[in-house]
This record gives C-alpha cells, structure tokens and sequence, in this order.
C-alpha cells in the first residue's frame, strides 16, 4: 500500500506525518510516498514502479519511517537504513525491504534495548526524489550540549550524508537571534572554502525556528540547498542527555587528575573515567568490553552495540550533529568528537577521564591495568568452526569478525592438516569439525588457557553456568515441544520469555568475567538479549536453528567453555 507523502499520519511512521506537516505549512519538501505493510507480501512493488513512473524523479532517496522512531524520547539516528541516490526501479525495490527490514538489525535491536525500548518491527519507508544537493547539513534549533537557545549549523559540500554519519569533521555555525557568535573549522574540513555565507547560515536558522515554532519544541532539521531553494529533508524532535537539560547543568566535576592529551568538539555533557580501548573496525569489536572508553576514527551504526556499553566515546572526526553524537547524548555517555589524533595519543589500557562538556581527554597515568588475552586468528577460527558445529565461511567470517578472504586461507589450511572437513548438499555446503581438529583445537585452548593463568577462574564460571544452563535448557525444551503440541502443559510464550530473562542478567557478569582473561568471549550477553527482545514479535527467537536464537547462542557459549576446559557436556 502506498500513501502520498501529504498524506502521510501517524501509521506511516513520525518522519514521514512530519514532513507531510511540513508540507501542508508550505515548507519546501521533496514530493514522494510512504509504503507500507512491505514484509505482508509483493501487492505493493506494481504499485511502487507505477509511482516512480509518475514522479518522474532521475533519482530517489529511499528512507526509514518506523514506528516510534524521530520520537521525543528516542531518535533511533542512524540505526534504521536509508539509501540514496537510486536510479532503477529494481534498487528501489530492494532498498525499500532492506529498510523495512532494519528495525532488527544488530545495531538496532541494540540501540531499542539500551534505550529501554521494544525494537521497531514495524517499518513504513518513505521514497522521495533526490535532492541534487550543492551543500547539506543538519541544524538543532537548541545547542545540545549546553541546552541555550541557540541555532547549532553543520554543513558539507554535496548530499550531507558524511555530514550526518559523522564520516567528515564538517564546518559549524552557533547563531544566536541574528548573530553568528561561532563558527568553527578543523583542518580535517575538506576545504578551507565555507560552504555558506554567513547570508546563508542566518537564512537557515531563521527556517530552523519557523518549523521550531510549527511543532513547538526545538527540532533537529536535515536539510540540503539546490538551485537556491532550502528543502527540508527531516525534521524530529531533539533528543539530548539529562544532564544537557540546562546551560547550568553541564559542569566539570573537577575529578580529572594527570595531562590533558587530546581535545575536540563537546559533543555529549557530563565526565566519565575508564580504561582505553582503541577500536579500528569490526576486527576489534570483539575485544571491546562493558565499561571501556572507545577511542576510534569515526563510528557507523554498527558500532551502536560498543557504544551501548561504553563508558564513553572519543572520535577522530565528526560533528556536533552527527547519529554518533545524537545517540551518545541520549545513552547519557561523554562524547568528544573530532579529537585530530587521538588514536596516536593514546594505549589500550591507558586510564583517562573524558569530559563531554569541555571537550578533553585527560590521563591518569598511575592508574593501569593488564589488558585481557586476545586469541591468535588460526585459533579462533578453528574454534568457531567447532562453536558453530557447522557453517559457511560467511557465518564464520562474521562469528570472528575478520575478512572472508583471511578466514578463507586459515580454513584451507585447517583442511590441509585434516582438522576440519567441507561438505555440501543440494548446493549448501559448509565446515565441521573432524576428530583430529577437536583434539588439536582443545590443545591449543589448554596451552592458551594456561599461558593467561586463567584455568581457575574459568573453572569458577563453568560452575556458576551450570546452574543457569539448567534453566536454559528447560525453558527451551518446554517451548520446543508447546511448538509441537507435546504434552499437556504448555508454557505460553511470555512465560518463556520471563523464565528466560534471569539467565540472560546473569549472562552479563558471567562474560564479564571470562572476557577479564579471554576476550573471545565476548559479545553472548549481547547476542542472547537481542534474541530475546526479538522474541516478543517472533517466537522464533527462542529456539530457532535458522538464526541466532536464544537456544543457539546458549549452546554455543556451552560448547566455549567446554572447549575451552576440555570436558564434554556431563561435565567430565
């Protein structure tokens, strides 16, 4: 079903019943529809090819609209997929059900569940034609750091999505009223040219107060100029940290004690102190523990389940503006972003105490601490083929989080040595673990396990996990046979999901402390409460062989530990 953008209410999602506000008021929006009910069926891809034929846009943007997303309370910023510039009706369409399909993703399952909330199974997806953008941006009508009433501008040559995706340290502009009071430039800006004149800046925060005024609290506005005409991309209300809600409130604590070794944008109030983890890209994400500071280049939305347990945030670039910053104020974590060289200043393990209000990143050199043990890559890959019993090298490439090309070669030479073994049927194929790979595998555990010195304590968890695994086990098993009519008692899937929710709290000290030692394993806590959120909509998630269920990622992290000690599952 496809409904006009003017039309658009509240079934078709906030962002699209807000610019569909917007347009009735006069605003200049770019014309479009909403599609909705996109994952009950196809009814709607004729009609969508005979909109794009009507619209006769050379190019769309394809954008999320999800129900309780551009909310007051939370943004869901870049957690949900927008696509832009697409040219062939058949992108269209695969882009509208990857939208619609986001709202589960990773990044966004994790973001709902830090935020309190359900993850949006409903997603409308708005297309719009293209806006040949010379310069976009995004505008608060309210400084979001300090909370004065302020209009906060940033801006970038082109489309403006490295402007929201924080890819770009951008130009930025603070108006007050009339006045330009700031405007800022880092040598990281793409050129030493601003995008805007200051005619331009005092222009669009005029805009950005009108539509402030339509919705009647301050907004946080995308927007992009062509041809000299201002069109308004988003418009939702801010969303900002607690301690942002007046100018007053965001104060030092004064606890930061040691050197100041970096300095960038305040871009999320409050201090915090911990230890340093320096992440470069999705190979590290599995040695990122609950509590760390992340330090790195700049973040995507797939990085939202590190921020969701951070302790705060330093980037090298960015803005004020960006999803990062948006959704490090609403986690209520300090945020310094575009800090230049950060990443060289700074060591795993270092302690440092960040303050998100004045944008610095001070040591605390007599604080240190021993950093956990990081698994050799051949190791980890022969374990994860033992962990996941059977898969393709995609599934073990993502399990791992390296490359498929270098996971590739340790399994051939896995195979090689007759460790592991590929088979394949009716065209799907994958590795499993031979005899000769389990013995050689638990030698290797053993060595490394001893090497860190950490067989007692991972003996002590192996215990306490006993206890939940027998509640585990006995929820899913009840649940598997209510699916199948087994039985005259039934537990109803609310009462699974509960039963469920013990071992899932107790699975987050349980990782915390084997990722003390071991870093492999980390990320179960987050992996079996995703399943469970998602339960709620898609019982599926509870014992599901087709996904990441709570039933797999249980026995997974069974097969870890006993690996890991060298016993089988009685326990011997």
């Amino acid at each position: 079903m496809l409904v006009p953008l003017t039309d658009a209410d509240e079934q078709c999602g906030a962002k699209a019943a807000n610019l569909a506000h917007l347009l009735r008021a006069g605003f200049d929006v770019p014309p479009g529809f909403v599609v909705l009910d996109v994952l009950s069926g196809d009814s709607w891809v004729h009609e969508l090819r005979a909109a794009l034929r009507d619209t006769g846009a050379a190019s769309v943007a394809v954008r999320s609209s999800a129900l309780g997303e551009d909310g007051s309370e939370a943004s869901f910023a870049g957690q949900l997929r927008s696509t832009l510039d697409l040219t062939e009706p058949a992108q269209v369409i695969d882009q509208v059900r990857r939208a619609a399909r986001s709202g589960v993703s990773p990044e966004a399952v994790a973001y709902a569940a830090r935020m309190g909330q359900e993850p949006a199974m409903v997603v409308p997806v708005i297309v719009q034609a293209l806006v040949p953008a010379e310069v976009a941006g995004v505008m608060f009508t309210r400084h979001p750091v300090t909370g004065s009433h302020e209009v906060v501008i940033e801006a970038g040559r082109g489309l403006g999505k490295d402007v929201a995706d924080g890819t770009v340290t951008p130009w930025a502009w603070v108006v007050d009223g009339h006045t330009i009071t700031r405007q800022a430039i880092t040598r990281q800006a793409s050129d030493l040219c601003p995008p805007l004149t200051d005619r331009q800046v005092r222009q669009l925060a005029a805009l950005g107060l009108r539509i402030q005024a339509v919705f009647g609290c301050p907004q946080d506005i995308e927007w992009a100029i062509a041809d000299g005409t201002t069109w308004v991309l988003q418009s939702r209300p801010i969303t900002a940290s607690p301690i942002a809600t007046t100018p007053d409130t965001a104060q030092r604590d004064g606890r930061a004690v040691g050197r100041v070794v970096a300095t960038g944008t305040p871009a999320s109030p409050g201090t915090a102190e911990g230890f340093v983890r320096i992440v470069h890209g999705f190979d590290d994400f599995a040695r990122f523990e609950a509590g760390e500071v992340l330090v790195c280049r700049t973040t995507s939305p797939a990085w939202t389940p590190l921020l969701a347990r951070a302790a705060a945030v330093v980037t090298e670039i960015g803005g004020l503006l960006a999803h990062a910053a948006i959704v490090a104020r609403e986690f209520g974590i300090p945020a310094v972003l575009a800090a230049e060289k950060a990443m060289g200043a700074l060591t795993d393990g270092q302690h440092v105490v960040i303050d998100g209000t004045a944008g610095t990143v001070t040591t605390t050199p007599s604080i240190r601490r021993a950093m956990n043990h990081t698994s050799p890559p051949n190791v980890r890959v022969l374990h994860a083929v033992r962990t996941q019993g059977y898969a393709d090298l995609a599934r073990i490439s993502a399990h791992v989080r390296q490359p498929e090309g270098e996971v590739n070669e340790y399994l051939l030479s896995a195979e090689a040595h007759g460790w592991i073994a590929y088979t394949s049927y009716a065209g799907d194929g994958g590795w499993s673990l031979t005899e000769a790979g389990k013995d050689h595998g638990e030698r290797l555990l053993a060595a490394e396990l001893d090497a860190v010195g950490a067989r007692a304590a991972v003996e002590a968890v192996h215990e306490d996990f006993l206890s939940l695994n027998a509640v585990v086990a006995t929820a899913c098993s009840a649940w598997q046979l209510a699916e199948l009519g087994i039985g005259a008692h039934h537990p109803t899937l609310s009462d699974t999901i509960r039963t469920l929710e013990g071992p899932a709290a107790a699975l987050a000290g349980i990782e915390d402390r084997l990722t003390s030692h071991l870093e492999r394993f980390a990320g179960y806590h987050h992996r079996f409460t995703a399943a469970l959120a998602l339960a709620g909509a898609d019982a599926a998630w509870i014992t599901g062989t087709d996904r990441d269920s709570c039933h797999r990622v249980w026995f997974e992290l069974h097969e870890d530990l006993i690996a890991t000690l060298g016993l089988t599952r009685d326990g011997r």
